[in-house]
């Protein structure tokens, strides 16, 4: 699997259904169920779908979309349910209820996918900036800048990581020639 997790929104949700019974055309009761949760969304990076470049010290990381884990899971523990029946009201309202909600949930999640893009281009970038780190790639870019193909208006997000090309020690001269070269005196 290539899943990789790169934003978590915790949301309290609350979900409410009601139900009418009728005989004759006349209303003869009715039954509100409501269950209240705190929700785990989590979204996440196909990796195979990343396409990154790099051009004059920065990073280029393009995203097509961004996906969310389902089914959304919730804590049982936060789990609250009310069931209000008036006159003859239908039995089993609740049990509706609990059977839409894992769909309800998907649908809330991908609604508020607007609101991690910030966090998951930030999580990206850092992991992507620890890695070429680690692996002797540090000194080569500035920059690394991601975008969202799935995002309604695809705006990049640059973070910056390296203030010159020398790495951790200081150097004499720096200077970016174009074309991915720099000259550079330690």
């Amino acid at each position: 699997m290539d899943e990789y997790v790169v934003a978590d929104l915790i949301a309290g949700e609350k979900f409410s259904r009601t139900e009418f019974n009728e005989f004759m055309g006349w209303l003869i009761g009715d039954t509100t169920a409501e269950i209240s949760l705190t929700a785990n969304y989590r979204y996440f990076v196909k990796l195979q779908e990343l396409q990154h470049r790099a051009e004059a010290g920065v990073i280029y990381i393009k995203i097509p979309n961004l996906y969310l884990s389902a089914p959304v899971a919730f804590e049982l523990s936060s789990v609250t349910e009310t069931e209000v029946m008036k006159l003859l009201g239908p039995k089993g309202t609740s049990d509706n209820l609990k059977r839409d909600i894992s769909s309800k949930l998907v649908e809330k999640g991908n609604l508020q996918k607007r609101m991690v893009y910030d966090k998951a281009a930030k999580a990206l970038a850092d992991n992507f900036n620890v890695y070429f780190k680690n692996n002797g790639f540090g000194e080569y870019y500035k920059s690394i800048v991601v975008t969202f193909s799935s995002e309604g208006s695809s705006s990049d997000r640059q973070f910056n990581y390296n203030e010159s090309y020398c790495g951790a020690k200081p150097c004499r001269i720096e200077l970016n020639l174009g074309n991915n070269l720099i000259f550079k005196i330690d």
